[in-house]
């Protein structure tokens, strides 16, 4: 496995892992009419993706030269009692689902983490669906829920979970 630094070359084939573990991942938390959404913003995730590679880190991982995942991370988004700290946030972590379970989604975090700590950052935020079936993963690396927010996506209303990592010098 190889984990690489994204460019806007990649932008489409980012956007096809997204739609892909949307379809895969979300099915029983988000209705059929909010994943066909998804699947119609193909062109709008392309632009968006290019648009963020500008400015925050995109990581791919790839599997005998197939890209089958990635990690988007950058500086905290929000939360005001955490602005006070050095803290990033990874926006986005997909894995295709035939490659989950198999680390490919830790050595993305370590990787994203090593480059955080040499940026300075300190701590770290993720967001998941707390219905989401790879939530135990952030608690397996460490994280704690200390934050719960309700959010619509494509008029579903669902519930997310903030996982903290007080000190991500000690992964």
């Amino acid at each position: 496995m190889k984990i690489e630094k994204a460019s806007i070359i990649d932008a489409e084939i980012i956007a096809d892992i997204n739609i892909k573990v949307w379809k895969t991942t979300y099915c029983n938390i988000l209705s059929n009419d909010a994943l066909i959404k998804r699947e119609n913003q193909r062109q709008l995730i392309i632009e968006r993706t290019e648009n963020l590679i500008k400015t925050n880190t995109y990581l791919i991982a790839k599997v005998n030269n197939i890209p089958v995942g990635f990690i988007l991370y950058g500086a905290l988004r929000e939360i005001s009692n955490l602005e006070n700290k050095k803290t990033a946030e990874i926006y986005a972590i997909y894995i295709l689902k035939d490659y989950q379970r198999m680390g490919i989604g830790k050595k993305l975090v370590d990787s994203a983490i090593k480059d955080l700590i040499s940026e300075n950052y300190e701590n770290l935020l993720i967001w998941a669906l707390r219905d989401n079936p790879c939530t135990k993963f952030y608690e397996k690396i460490g994280g704690k829920i200390l934050y719960t927010r309700e959010i619509n996506i494509f008029d579903d209303n669902v519930i997310e979970n903030g996982y903290f990592f007080e000190d991500i010098s000690l992964f």
